[in-house]
């Protein structure tokens, strides 16, 4: 698990996010590319060829604003925004498929949870259950990449708050106001501080 989710990160650090599927972006790829993400190839993903020199990634913003990127620098993903919430579900799939499901199903491993976090405090958490084809029907790569159509949770709002798992820090279980343990509430997951106290400070100036 390690080694896998090692280079999964390794292949993103030190280079520029690019959202294929942005909402607030023209993505415009060199003319001819051949795409060296694998799945993220296909002409259904939204890319657009033509501009802008055979070795870049040129970005039209809103605003007008045009950036010219070297597509050595990039690595295009099949997101819309390039937010840990996303990057979650796209590294969850990424390592499943790595993993192999199948191996890790016949494990009895049959859920995994991903967290991509960029700052203290401030992270993501995709979990989601392993698909289990032993039923036949769709192809388990297929069945993965379904899941992690990053487009499919945001246009259909999928996407609903869930009871947090229960959280330990060195005072032991991280409690909400209401008493109830390991669920959503205003505290601090790392070191169960009491949010709803300093908003009340606040409040009061």
């Amino acid at each position: 698990v390690k080694a896998v989710t090692k280079k999964i990160c390794k292949d993103l650090n030190e280079n520029f996010l690019c959202p294929l599927y942005s909402d607030v972006m023209e993505v415009i790829l060199p003319p001819d590319d051949d795409d060296e993400n694998g799945d993220e190839n296909e002409n259904e993903n939204g890319k657009k060829e033509g501009g802008g020199g055979v070795s870049n990634v040129n970005l039209i913003c809103q605003d007008g604003s045009t950036f010219s990127i070297p597509k050595s620098d990039c690595v295009l993903l099949p997101i819309v925004h390039s937010t840990v919430e996303e990057l979650s579900i796209y590294c969850w799939g990424k390592i499943v498929k790595a993993l192999d499901a199948e191996l890790l199903l016949s494990r009895g491993i049959h859920t995994m949870e991903v967290t991509c976090s960029e700052a203290m405090g401030q992270e993501a958490v995709f979990r989601m259950e392993i698909p289990n084809m032993s039923d036949g029907g769709k192809d388990m790569h297929e069945e993965i990449d379904q899941i992690c159509d990053v487009r499919s949770y945001i246009q259909r709002g999928e996407v609903f708050p869930k009871p947090c798992l229960p959280m330990k820090n060195d005072k032991g279980i991280v409690k909400t106001s209401s008493g109830e343990s390991g669920s959503c509430g205003l505290r601090c997951p790392h070191c169960g501080f009491n949010l709803e106290k300093l908003l009340d400070k606040i409040k009061e100036g």
